[in-house]
């Protein structure tokens, strides 16, 4: 009799077991499958477009009155982190290697020099993104470079400056991600070596400016959600139903006894 208790004790605590158990599996499974998404779909937004003037390889943008009005005050500001300095041509050589080569490289894009431009990128960023190809002269104005601090790698030294400006009447021939007279800052890691102390760019990063309607549209995906819910119903009752049938399987071996 008592052995008969004891195996009816233990049928009910095995059962208990594996009803927690499958609960246990279920929460995990539809824990991954949340996590993976597939509960949800992403609708990713289209590419801005831009909208861009018309090139003419042969205009001369030192004739355009609108655009010498815009760079008549100042065209070169020169930030060192505590305050701001417009720049005169007069100026440029006082300043340090990296902020004439960051010069440099805008007095090339604004005279429509694709090889003067290409001049101050290293051999390692020509040869992972190659070579700016031709663009025409542009509308260059509102220039900040703000230098940042010189640290030492291994046998280089590297300066991070970050540069803005907006191009007036954008042709997108030098700059087709963005629109004409807005900004988007870009942080250039300029290098030199302890050999031929030659300082060029070793990275351009763009930062891109995620709006309201660039963000990605994320809505549940309820035919995913109702068959998960469904299966799982059916999993819980069918553990259930099996509990049920145990233990009164059990209390009817009891009441005969």
């Amino acid at each position: 009799m008592k052995q008969s208790i004891s195996k009816k004790f233990k049928l009910r605590i095995i059962s208990i077991i594996i009803f927690l158990t499958v609960l246990s599996i279920l929460y995990f499974s539809v824990a991954a499958l949340a996590s993976s998404g597939f509960f949800v779909i992403e609708t990713m937004p289209e590419t801005p477009e831009y909208y861009f003037y018309d090139a003419d390889f042969g205009y001369d943008i030192f004739e355009d009155e609108e655009y010498l009005e815009l760079i008549s005050y100042k065209f070169i500001t020169y930030d060192d982190g505590y305050h701001r300095t417009n720049l005169t041509e007069d100026d440029y050589e006082f300043c340090s290697d990296p902020v004439r080569l960051v010069i440099d490289l805008v007095l090339a894009a604004q005279s429509g020099d694709a090889e003067g431009y290409n001049a101050c990128l290293s051999p390692a960023f020509k040869n992972k993104e190659g070579k700016h190809r031709d663009f025409t002269m542009q509308q260059i104005y509102d220039v900040v470079i703000t230098e940042g601090d010189t640290v030492k790698v291994g046998n280089y030294h590297r300066t991070d400056i970050k540069l803005e400006y907006k191009i007036h009447k954008n042709n997108g021939t030098f700059r087709s991600d963005m629109e004409s007279d807005l900004v988007k800052e870009q942080y250039l890691a300029i290098t030199t070596n302890n050999a031929d102390k030659a300082f060029l760019i070793d990275s351009i990063t763009t930062k891109n400016y995620i709006y309201k309607d660039q963000i990605a549209e994320i809505r549940y995906n309820f035919t995913n959600i109702i068959t998960v819910t469904c299966v799982s119903a059916v999993i819980i009752a069918g553990a259930i139903v099996g509990i049920i049938i145990v233990f009164k399987k059990t209390k009817i071996s009891d009441a005969t006894e």
